[in-house]
């Protein structure tokens, strides 16, 4: 970027002071293992007897731009003592074509600069996530993708709102999300805890849509994998109401069938797979 800096150095080899001011226009940074770059970045820092006061920053991640104010102090050069405010406003972020939403953060950091503690709220509204069976080799893990990050060794506390318009879409189901969980522990692998009550939506088994009546989605110190799902929907076929309960981790759920009128489970299969009773089955069926 284009950069202006007047500044001056006092005090001793060992103890110097900083004094004056630093500005950086149309900045480009480009960090090791992190996919997206920061582009569009803009400095304005003032320095008082090695306080470091930032009385403008901001920049963009992919079309995501994000704002930083606070100061921090400077011992022997290196960053301290952080107390830094970042915010957006509702801006738009996207991942890949698995994710969008509109998101407006409110996050403070404070601590170490090698080992910060990020505290804040991010709300989420107009969120869809689209997950297809050509994206399995892709990670939603946040562990994972934080660790492509910076190695540092702080901690979060994030509060994460997800308001009643979040869609969740997979070959499977569809459903409409609402809640907040929290984002807590280390930066290297924060877990997530908190439920998301499913509003509305529907899921699919044996080629047969059913429409979701209760559930939820239960995070218990969590990576995003292991969510434990907690659904009860039901279809009709033939005036025969048919309910599935679905529970347990994403990756092996436990299925349980039953219907009104009561029939066992060998006809339940048999009339969502072919519309018809099992006794009715020709033998190739």
């Amino acid at each position: 970027g284009l950069t202006n800096a007047e500044l001056k150095l006092s005090g001793t080899l060992n103890q110097p002071i900083l004094n004056g001011n630093i500005t950086l226009a149309d900045g480009e940074v480009e960090l090791y293992k992190l996919p997206a770059k920061i582009n569009g970045l803009n400095v304005s820092l003032q320095l008082e007897d090695n306080l470091v006061k930032i009385k403008d920053m901001n920049f963009q991640i992919d079309q995501y731009r994000i704002y930083t104010s606070g100061e921090f102090a400077l011992k022997n050069l290196q960053p301290q003592d952080l107390n830094v405010n970042i915010w957006s406003n509702k801006e738009e972020i996207l991942y890949q074509d698995i994710f969008q939403a509109q998101a407006d953060l409110k996050a403070k950091v404070t601590g170490q600069f090698t080992s910060p503690h990020i505290e804040g709220i991010l709300t989420l509204s107009q969120a869809e996530l689209n997950w297809k069976d050509n994206n399995k080799d892709i990670s939603l893990n946040p562990s994972e993708l934080l660790s492509k990050l910076i190695n540092l060794k702080g901690d979060i506390d994030l509060e994460v709102k997800i308001l009643d318009d979040f869609m969740a879409k997979t070959n499977d189901f569809n459903l409409k999300l609402a809640g907040d969980v929290k984002v807590q522990g280390a930066l290297s692998a924060p877990k997530v805890n908190g439920v998301l009550k499913i509003k509305q939506g529907y899921i699919t088994f044996l080629d047969k849509k059913f429409r979701v009546f209760e559930g939820k989605v239960i995070f218990t110190d969590s990576t995003g994998e292991d969510m434990i799902l907690d659904i009860r929907a039901k279809t009709e076929i033939d005036d025969i109401d048919v309910f599935v309960s679905v529970s347990g981790i994403l990756a092996q759920p436990t299925v349980v069938l039953n219907s009104s009128p009561a029939l066992s489970e060998s006809e339940i299969i048999s009339l969502l797979m072919f519309s018809k009773n099992y006794a009715g089955l020709t033998e190739g069926e």
